[in-house]
């Protein structure tokens, strides 16, 4: 657990966004509203996606 949390640190300082989600919030298809509130809030939704650089 502490290194799961480690790693999110890092990935939040590198300014990128975590968002978690669990089995039961997918069974319960709560997952895409979950998203799109967190896309809404970082005004990204409708936006082009970005590239990803690999590695």
């Amino acid at each position: 657990m502490a290194a799961e949390k480690r790693r999110e640190l890092a990935l939040r300082r590198l300014g990128l966004t975590v968002v978690r989600w669990n089995w039961g919030m997918l069974e319960r298809g709560e997952v895409v509203s979950l998203l799109i509130g967190w896309l809404d809030a970082l005004g990204l939704r409708g936006a082009s996606p970005r590239p990803v650089a690999a590695g």
